[in-house]
This record gives structure tokens, sequence and C-alpha cells, in this order.
């Protein structure tokens, strides 16, 4: 019997077996298992807060099921497989469209503990891990403000709760300096093909000419820089600009952007910490994490000091 056992054991350690998480669960009346909602797991912010949770997961013994929600249908889909598999829990990102909001209620309705990132969904109870976007707003919008630029584009959606809390901090450095908030600087190129050329011929012959913006979103700041490119402009020499997320899939990009470090990795880690502690009967709460400017290449002093724009 005891050479039986070496056997079983010595055939294990090859196959690299590693428990079997139903049976464990049928016997604790458990899945060990956690379900993730993402917006989008093709951008790299995304799969960043991803390997976070997996990170803080896997030394507990729980697999992850990854919703990538980007249609109606695949929505539906992953409410359905949540419910399937009987997850311990629900870590949901913020910024979910397709009818998930009311998904992730009838979710929590029916008891599964839910942890948020970066927004509150209304009539869900459980915390939420989140980022000081308004400070992140304001230390881009003053990083511009410092080099001397006084008309600073804010390019960004004028909805979603991410996107507002970045606004504000962009408007709070504006007053902080003296500067009354122009709504016309605030814009958002829902087609980038004709707003970006109107765009472009309003620098060339508007005398108060925008020479800076704040962009909150590191692929959107990308996309801007190429196309005032295309368009015969040096990036920062001719117009500066800061984007958010310090993505760490544009590391190579030319010139070396300008922009706001989130703690990604730890937010997904954050997230996980909260959740366990939920499933422990744990008293939680809400998460805070500090942003930081990092400097790199596409900011530069305003060639006129700010002085035609007073």
């Amino acid at each position: 019997m005891e050479e039986t056992r070496q056997n079983i054991l010595r055939i294990a350690g090859e196959l690299n077996h590693s428990p079997n998480l139903r049976a464990r669960g049928l016997k604790l009346s458990r899945s060990f298992l956690i379900g993730m909602a993402v917006p989008n797991i093709s951008k790299s912010f995304y799969a960043d807060v991803v390997q976070g949770t997996e990170e803080c997961l896997k030394d507990y013994g729980y697999g992850l099921i990854l919703c990538n929600i980007v249609t109606r249908q695949s929505a539906d889909r992953y409410l359905s497989m949540l419910r399937t598999q009987g997850v311990d829990g629900i870590i949901s990102c913020a910024e979910i469209e397709y009818g998930w909001d009311g998904h992730l209620r009838t979710l929590a309705g029916e008891g599964t503990p839910v942890v948020m990132i970066n927004d509150r969904v209304a009539g869900v109870d459980g915390p939420v891990v989140y980022v000081d976007q308004v400070k992140g707003g304001y230390l881009a919008t003053k990083c511009l403000l410092d080099a001397g630029h006084r008309r600073v584009l804010f390019i960004g959606r004028s909805r979603g709760y991410i996107n507002l809390e970045r606004k504000k901090g962009y408007r709070q450095a504006l007053e902080e300096a003296g500067i009354k908030p122009d709504g016309s600087l605030c814009i958002s190129f829902d087609n980038w093909d004709e707003e970006f050329d109107a765009f472009i011929s309003g620098l060339t012959n508007h005398q108060q000419a925008p020479t800076a913006a704040f962009i909150p979103s590191d692929l959107a700041a990308v996309k801007f820089i190429n196309r005032l490119q295309s368009c015969g402009y040096r990036v920062p020499d001719d117009f500066s600009v800061v984007g958010f997320d310090d993505l760490s899939s544009l590391q190579w990009f030319i010139p070396g952007l300008t922009t706001i470090r989130q703690q990604k990795k730890e937010m997904g880690f954050y997230a996980a910490q909260l959740l366990l502690a939920r499933l422990k009967g744990e008293k939680t709460e809400d998460v805070l994490l500090d942003v930081e400017l990092v400097e790199r290449n596409t900011v530069c002093k305003d060639k006129n000091g700010g002085t035609s724009y007073e």
C-alpha cells in the first residue's frame, strides 16, 4: 500500500497535479471561482488590472472567470455563465456598458458578494477601489500651466464618471492659476477625421489658439499626437500634450508621453483582497489609490510664455 501511495504522489508531481477546485468546492459548499468583468481586455490597462487580481487570488486557491464584455450578447452570456458556475464573488470594473449594471444588480440581489473598481454601481452593495482621478486631472493640467501654457484643451468625453472626475481636476488647476475655465476648450472628437481637421484649421487661423492639451487617456493622446505630426506639427515644440494611465504598451512610443500613472496592478490586487475579506464576513471599506505625474518628452515651455493669452 505504501508503494502504491508513493507511486501516486510521484505521478501527480510529474503531471504538476493541483487540487480539483470543483471537488473542494462541493465539500465546502463553495466554487472557489471569482468572476471579473472588464469593458475590453484588449486594452493593456485592463490586462494589468486583471494581472493584479490573479496574483492575489492564486495565493488563496481561487480561479478567475474573466468576463470580457464588449456587446450586449456577451453581457447576457456572462450573466448566465456566472450563475451556472456559482461564483463565490464578482469584481466589476467601471465603464462597462451593454446593460451590465443591471446584470450586476441582479447578481448582487441574489446574494453574490461584489467589489467594484473605479466607480460604484447604483443599487449594488460593496466596497470600491477608487483612483484619485481628480488629483490626476489636476496634476496633468498644472504640468502644462507650469510650462507657461494658458490656453489648455481638455479633450475627452462629456460623460462617464472617470472622465468627469479628471475634468474636475483640470478645472481646479485652471481656477487655482486664476484662469476662468473656457467651455470652448473642452472638446470631444466623436469623428476624428472631420472634427480633427476643423481643430487643425482653428490652430492655424486663430490668434488665441490653444498651445497644449490634457487628454485623459493615453491611447487618445497618442492618436492625437500622431494626427498632429501628420499635419506637420511638432510635439512638444509646437504643441504640448499630457495623457493619463501610463500604459506599459506605449513604453516605446516616440516622443515619450508625459502622463499620469495609475496603480493598475494594485487596483486589481486590492479589489481581490476586499472580496476575499467579504467572503470571510469581515468588514470592508473603500480604498483610494494615489496617482503621480510621469514627466517624459511631450511637454515644453510655451514659446510665448503665456503672455499673449492673458
